[in-house]
């Protein structure tokens, strides 16, 4: 029973610790991320993509991360990487699709009536 406490007691502190965390930081989290989802980001208009870009590269060299923006055949390629502090710490790949397509509003069905029947 002791040990049980123990455990209790240490994961509702450790939950604490991690409450105080995101609420700590969640409104400037959602403020970023309002402000990056509100840029255009269609892929047939350079100038578009090129303000995700940007966008994309202050946010991680803000983050102490190494980028590169590689050249291809249509859209460039943006290229962040952060080495590890710790000799033989794993690798982390993360994918980040930032380019969109523009909707066609006649494709999109918006009847919500029959979602509830």
């Amino acid at each position: 029973m002791v040990l049980f406490t123990i455990l209790v007691s240490t994961s509702t502190q450790a939950q604490d610790k991690w409450d105080t965390a995101i609420t700590e930081v969640l409104p400037e989290t959602l403020k970023k991320h309002r402000e990056f989802v509100t840029l255009p980001n269609v892929s047939a208009n350079p100038q578009d993509m090129k303000k995700n870009f940007d966008w994309a590269r202050r946010a991680f060299e803000q983050r102490g991360f190494t980028v590169q923006m590689l050249a291809s055949s249509s859209i460039p390629v943006l290229f962040a990487e952060r080495a590890a502090k710790k000799k033989n710490a794993k690798t982390v790949l993360f994918y980040l699709h930032i380019d969109g397509q523009p909707a066609n509003a006649n494709s999109w069905d918006q009847d919500h009536s029959r979602i509830n029947s």
